[in-house]
């Protein structure tokens, strides 16, 4: 049951895997950051409208403008409404044509021609779209051709992107191409129009990172609006897209969304082509984020054609939306499954291990026993040699008090000499040696010391400079004045003014020696202290 139930899971993980994005985390981050975004909207949108209904305001209420003037607002007016709302702007564009046959000019009278041709395509009407530029004839100025040429490159773009007949695909691009040509030998190289159809077309000629590199070039000016800049970066992701860049694609489909959003700009492609590149790396519920935006865009400004493009991908993500959530409600059964098997296993695991621990207690009790009295054993035997080194320092004072006494006698004599009393002590003097007694008394320490502590002046070697060491040849050995300082240390008398009562020196002559030897080993002073606490007994 428990492999059945694994195996279950490993199949879910590889199926859930199917859905892991190739996107790296701060790609990711910076979506979702501009998905946020979207939320800031409202407040371009106030911006935008404000202006808008400042220029009603002016067309509504001053009466003395004339047609030219009236004209010119409605330009402006339709230039505000152009990316934003289409019915308003299909509107403007039908007065800037009344006002344009009032005032009998052609060219007022083409431009307001274009301008409902442009509104027409934004909303996907292509049929209507052909009919009403087709009524436009003559192009009085440069910049109306431009217009023209940029609208008809556009059209039979759009016609191209809409048409998977071959023939028809052809034939529209061989009319887009003519059209794009025309454009770019009549357009101002620093305008919008220019860089756009330049770039789209070294892309459709297989040139991407020439048109990269233009519209980046482009960018950096500072007299580009956001809704031109919005246009670029949409062209610089489908270059991108060309040169096999993800990244790139993602990073510039945001900031052309970016720019859409700060522009008011709802007639757009870059939130659709976001959605569906983020369902090609398995970051469905991003997709789903963004395209349910698209779908509202394309609503609100009533763009037909967009419409059409995100309904065929709606319930590819809807679906597996769904599968998702099918294949976590799954896991997650079968993770409640292996938990509570699990459970049961530690369950019976933890009664056989109980009984194990009680049998394992047992006989940690006996072992613990047998600890008990091979621990009493040491502590007698540890006992044993502190009562050893212990007789052996009581000793030694011993012998230091005896020698003291001795030279307290030769004072007592000196002084009796001094009042010439020789018969009393001249012969006592003559017998008596403290001096010797002591050296004899320090030859028998040593001799002790050595023979309780026979590895002691070899482990004193092991740390002094080479040019110091000591002489260990002779088991019988004699210890030097600074060695038998810490050898009385390694007896447990650490004790300055002890040392010094014991070998007869004075305690600035014990920290003299100490210091001697100290300078004298590899190691740092206090360390070797420690060391020769550490030097084992017999």
């Amino acid at each position: 049951m428990i492999k059945y139930s694994i195996t279950m899971l490993l199949l879910l993980f590889v199926c859930l895997g199917n859905y892991a994005n190739n996107l790296p985390a701060y790609l990711l981050e910076e979506i979702k950051a501009t998905a946020q975004n979207y939320s800031q909207r409202k407040i371009f949108d106030a911006i935008k409208q404000g202006r808008i209904d400042s220029i009603n305001a002016q067309l509504n209420q001053n009466h003395t403008l004339n047609k030219e003037q009236h004209y010119s607002l409605n330009r402006q007016l339709f230039a505000e409404l152009y990316s934003f709302k289409s019915k308003e702007a299909f509107n403007v564009a039908i007065r800037m044509e009344e006002l344009a046959g009032q005032i009998k000019s052609d060219e007022k009278q083409t431009e307001a021609l274009l301008c409902k041709t442009d509104v027409l395509l934004c909303s996907g009407l292509f049929h209507e779209a052909i009919e009403v530029i087709s009524q436009a004839r003559n192009m009085p100025t440069p910049e109306l051709k431009v217009y023209y040429y940029r609208l008809m490159t556009r059209l039979h773009g759009d016609l191209m992107a809409y048409n998977d007949i071959p023939n028809y695909h052809h034939q529209y691009r061989a009319i887009n191409h003519l059209y794009a040509d025309s454009l770019l030998q009549l357009a101002n190289k620093k305008s919008v129009d220019y860089q756009m159809v330049q770039a789209l077309r070294l892309i459709d000629l297989g040139q991407a990172k020439k048109a990269f590199d233009q519209c980046n070039e482009f960018t950096q000016r500072r007299d580009v609006s956001e809704h031109e800049k919005a246009m670029i970066y949409s062209c610089m992701a489908w270059s991108c897209r060309q040169l096999g860049d993800l990244e790139g694609q993602v990073q510039y489909l945001l900031k052309s969304i970016e720019s859409d959003i700060r522009s008011s700009t709802y007639e757009t492609t870059s939130g659709r082509l976001l959605a569906q590149l983020l369902l090609e790396n398995g970051e469905v519920r991003l997709a789903h984020q963004f395209l349910i935006r698209a779908i509202q865009d394309a609503e609100f400004y009533g763009a037909r054609q967009r419409k059409a493009e995100i309904t065929h991908i709606v319930p590819i993500v809807e679906m597996q939306l769904r599968d998702l959530q099918r294949l976590k409600v799954i896991a997650i059964s079968s993770v409640f499954i292996i938990v509570l098997l699990s459970l049961l296993v530690i369950i019976y695991l933890w009664m056989r291990l109980a009984r194990r621990h009680r049998e394992v207690k047992s006989g940690r009790d006996k072992i613990n026993q047998q600890n008990s009295l091979l621990a009493h054993q040491n502590k007698q035997l540890s006992e044993s040699n502190k009562i050893k080194e212990e007789s052996l320092t009581n000793y030694f004072e011993l012998s230091s008090i005896y020698f003291h006494e001795i030279e307290k006698m030769q004072a007592k004599i000196r002084s009796l000499l001094l009042q010439k009393k020789y018969d009393a002590i001249a012969d006592y003097l003559a017998n008596s040696n403290a001096l010797d007694d002591r050296e004899r008394l320090f030859e028998r320490f040593d001799a002790l010391f050595i023979k309780l502590f026979p590895t002691f002046i070899e482990a004193i070697n092991a740390v002094l400079h080479p040019s110091v060491q000591l002489d260990a040849s002779s088991s019988n050995a004699c210890l030097s004045a600074e060695i038998r300082v810490f050898a009385l240390h390694r007896l447990g008398i650490v004790s300055a003014e002890r040392v010094a009562s014991i070998l007869g020196i004075s305690r600035n002559t014990v920290y003299t020696y100490r210091n001697r030897i100290k300078t004298k080993v590899d190691m740092a002073p206090g360390e070797f202290e420690e060391y020769v606490m550490t030097i084992p007994a017999y």
